[in-house]
């Protein structure tokens, strides 16, 4: 691995590179062979260049490389976004863009942080996105929904949703498990539909016949 950053003194190279390869294999960094940093001092903003794209951090050089070199895993999606420059005057807005992510993704939008990066004579819109948009892009496309459920089976076997897919032992016992279903694209809503219509029949037996069934986290997605 080797680090290229114009803002660093060689020293600071030789740590980084150092500490990085300390960490574990599950370092962003691990399959790197080059890794540029590119310093924006008045933004205050480090913007780390791989193979296969970018990813960014705000504060000092020091500080955002710091945080960098010690993470062992993303918890952000950086995605790249070029933006077409004026031909009057060769300025970019990013404007619409971000009004797209608002439509796109409603109040969650103000959790994608962004960053204006100019690169060899392109204009990038990076834009971290926190899981909960990535889980929100990628859910219509296929993967798994889970939803964690506690009770007694006396209660489970009440719950029509569950009981069909789900055997409980006959005797009466306090049962925590999981109730996940995998789909292909296309399939999301009608799954999503099903993990709450548990939901719904677990509200309908509390106030019809009374219960302890408790249900949490709810349709959670994962690849």
């Amino acid at each position: 691995m080797r680090i290229v950053c114009l803002a660093a003194t060689e020293v600071q190279r030789e740590e980084w590179t150092r500490r990085a390869r300390l960490g574990p294999a599950t370092h962003p960094w691990m399959t790197e062979e080059i890794v540029t940093i590119h310093y924006n001092e008045e933004a205050q903003v480090a913007v780390f260049e791989f193979a296969r794209g970018f990813y960014f951090r705000r504060g000092s050089l020091a500080a955002a490389v710091d945080a960098e070199v010690s993470a062992t895993q993303r918890d952000y999606l950086c995605s790249p976004f070029e933006l077409t420059a004026n031909p009057r005057d060769g300025s970019v807005d990013a404007t619409p863009l971000l009004r797209r992510f608002a439509d796109l993704y409603g109040k969650k939008a103000r959790q994608i942080d962004t960053h204006l990066f100019a690169f060899k004579g392109t204009s990038l819109l990076l834009a971290l996105f926190p899981s909960s948009v990535v889980r929100e892009m990628m859910a219509p496309h296929g993967g798994l929904l889970t939803t964690v459920f506690k009770g007694n089976t006396r209660d489970l076997r009440r719950i029509p949703a569950l009981h069909e897919f789900l055997h409980f032992p006959d005797e009466e016992e306090e049962v925590a498990s999981v109730f996940a279903t995998r789909y292909e694209t296309g399939g999301y809503e009608a799954v999503r539909a099903l993990h709450y219509q548990i939901v719904k029949e677990v509200i309908e037996i509390k106030r019809d016949r009374g219960g302890a069934v408790s249900l949490g986290p709810i349709a959670q997605w994962d690849a």
